[in-house]
C-alpha cells in the first residue's frame, strides 16, 4: 500500500475544502493537548500526529507546512490559553491587548509546526521507510530549538506528556527530549509498518513497538542508591495568588 493510498484511509476527511482540512489538523493540535497535565491521556499523540505524518508523506512541502501550522495553532491555543488569563485577569492589561499577546504566541509557535512539516516533507520525500529516521530527528531538533531561541518556549514539547506512560523510563537516559525522540519514532514507523512487506515491515513494526517495551524495562532501572542514614524533607509551595504575590504590601507575608 503506497503511502498516498495509506494516507487517503486515514484523513479522507482531510482532502475537501482548505477550510475543512486545515480545521480538522486544527482539532487534532487542540485533543493532543489532552497529552498533558491535568488529562495526562499520553496515548493521543500517536494517533494524532498520524494525519500530519501522511501529510508529509503525501502532500508537498508546502502543502504539509499550512497542515503543520494548522495543527500547532491548535495544540498551542489549547495548552497556552492561560497566557490571556495571566495578562488580562491578573496582570489586567486590556482585553484587546491581552488577546493580540495570546494569538501572536499562538501564531509564532504554529510556525515551527510549519517548518518541521515542511522539513520532513522535503527529506521524506514520499517515504515511508526514510520518514523512520528523518521525523523523530526533525521534530526534536525543532523542540530543542524552540526551548532556547529568543529567550525560549519549551512548553508542550511531546516529552512531557509521557510522565505517567512506560515512555517516561527514558527520562533518565535522554531527559525530556529522549522521551520525545522516542514518542516520534514510533509514531513515525506506523506508516512504515502499515504500508511497506517484507524484512522492512518487521523493522517498522519493532520501532513501533520497542520504544514502549524498552521504556517499561528502563522504568525498573534503579538509577540511585541509598548513601548515608535517611534525611526526612519536606517542601511546600507556597500558592500565592496571582492578584497578591506582586503587591508591595505581601512581599514579607509571600
Amino acid at each position: 500500500m503506497d503511502p498516498q493510498t495509506l494516507r487517503n484511509l486515514f484523513v479522507r476527511l482531510f482532502r475537501g475544502r482548505a477550510v475543512v482540512r486545515y480545521t480538522a489538523y486544527f482539532v487534532c493540535g487542540l485533543l493532543t493537548a489532552l497529552a498533558f497535565a491535568p488529562a495526562g491521556m499520553y496515548l493521543l499523540p500517536p494517533i494524532l500526529l498520524l494525519p500530519l505524518l501522511l501529510s508529509c508523506l503525501a502532500d508537498t512541502p508546502g502543502t504539509a507546512a499550512r497542515n503543520g501550522f494548522a495543527y500547532g495553532a491548535g495544540l498551542f491555543l489549547a495548552g497556552t490559553y492561560w497566557v490571556y488569563i495571566s495578562v488580562h485577569i491578573f496582570g489586567q492589561a486590556p482585553l484587546l491587548l491581552a488577546v493580540i499577546l495570546m494569538i501572536g504566541l499562538v501564531l509564532l509557535m504554529a510556525s515551527y509546526y510549519a517548518l518541521v512539516a515542511a522539513v520532513i516533507a522535503h527529506w521524506s520525500a514520499a517515504s515511508a521507510w526514510r520518514m523512520i529516521a528523518v521525523a523523530p530527528a526533525v521534530w526534536v531538533l525543532i523542540e530543542w530549538v524552540r526551548g532556547w531561541l529568543f529567550s525560549g518556549f519549551p512548553w508542550l514539547s511531546l516529552g512531557y506528556g509521557q510522565i505517567d506512560s512506560v515512555l517516561a523510563g527514558w527520562a533518565p537516559v535522554g531527559g525530556i527530549y529522549g522521551v520525545s525522540l522516542m514518542l516520534m519514532i514510533s509514531a513515525a514507523a506506523i506508516p512504515a509498518a502499515w504500508s511497506l512487506t517484507g524484512e522492512r515491515r518487521r523493522i517498522a513494526v519493532a520501532a513501533v513497538v520497542l520504544p514502549w517495551f524498552i521504556g517499561f524495562m528502563l522504568a525498573n532501572v534503579s538509577w540511585t542508591h541509598a548513601s548515608g542514614a535517611p534525611v526526612t524533607t519536606s517542601i511546600i509551595q507556597g500558592g500565592v495568588s496571582q492578584d497578591q504575590k506582586w503587591l508591595p504590601e505581601q512581599f514579607r507575608p509571600t
